[in-house]
């Protein structure tokens, strides 16, 4: 048996719409994020990697609020060291993110993202070459002012082509408290992630 090639680099890009809710307000938006990720194997079947990404959110609307704006260019970064063992593998990852938190209705709306890190665990299992599911869950700080955490879930469906190109479609949710609100912001977001490897 001939193990497959192991690439080093892959580009992605991923399309989804994201909704924060907290008691009767919302904060919805479009989301667009252009991806590069760098994978080094090494050992007895570890893989590491890092993805920088650049996250931009499109018709972001609050719900006590007329007007939509966006937000450009916000980076993100991921590193993960993951473990395979036949086909499965499970990963541990940090993930520098944006969020927009909902804040307190009762003063001026204020609509920017603010940074979190996250540490997560990642487990993958590959039904065979083309189909794998894969999940994750973690917890969340934003170590600043706001005190933003809490923790998040996703769950995904991988299809390969070729080895070369993944198509996933991946569903999130988090619970995130901040110190803006006593108030707890529940997230959802539906993604479709594209990718390919070099």
């Amino acid at each position: 048996v001939i193990p497959p090639k192991q690439y080093k680099y892959a580009t992605s890009l991923s399309l989804g719409r994201v909704g924060v809710t907290q008691g009767s307000s919302e904060l919805t938006m479009n989301v667009v994020q252009v991806g590069a990720k760098y994978n080094k194997t090494f050992g007895d079947n570890y893989v590491a990697s890092v993805n920088l990404a650049v996250a931009n959110f499109l018709g972001i609307n609050h719900s006590e609020s007329n007007e939509a704006v966006n937000s450009f260019g916000n980076p993100e970064l991921g590193l993960t060291i993951a473990k395979r063992i036949s086909n499965f593998s499970l990963a541990l990852g940090y993930d520098m993110l944006n969020y927009f938190t909902i804040g307190d209705t009762n003063e001026d709306i204020v609509i920017d993202p603010s940074i979190i890190h996250r540490i997560s665990f990642k487990p993958f299992y590959a039904f065979n070459d083309k189909i794998g599911v894969f999940a994750s869950a973690g917890i969340i700080n934003s170590f600043s002012a706001e005190n933003i955490q809490g923790y998040d879930a996703s769950l995904g469906l991988n299809y390969a082509y070729n080895q070369r190109i993944s198509i996933a479609p991946v569903i999130y949710s988090s619970q995130l408290t901040t110190d803006a609100s006593d108030k707890t912001d529940s997230s959802s977001a539906a993604v479709l992630s594209l990718s390919y490897k070099f």
